[in-house]
């Protein structure tokens, strides 16, 4: 049996994609934070702190550094 997947082609070439949540700055702070702005303007502050201690084993144990 053959399967034949189809691709859809770009309506818009040449056009970027602008979802809103889309990142445009990330800058590190003091702390475990990270300060982001979205493409859409909107901004503010990740605390990264828990995410870091609270598993000592998991991805985000080299960030501890």
């Amino acid at each position: 049996m053959r399967i034949h997947a189809a691709t859809e082609e770009d309506s818009a070439p040449g056009l970027t994609p602008s979802a809103p949540w889309r990142v445009a700055t990330v800058e590190p702070l003091p702390e475990y934070r990270l300060r982001v702005r979205f493409l859409d303007g909107t901004a503010g502050e990740v605390l990264l702190a828990d995410l870091i201690h609270r598993f000592p084993d998991g991805v985000f144990a080299q960030l501890r550094d």
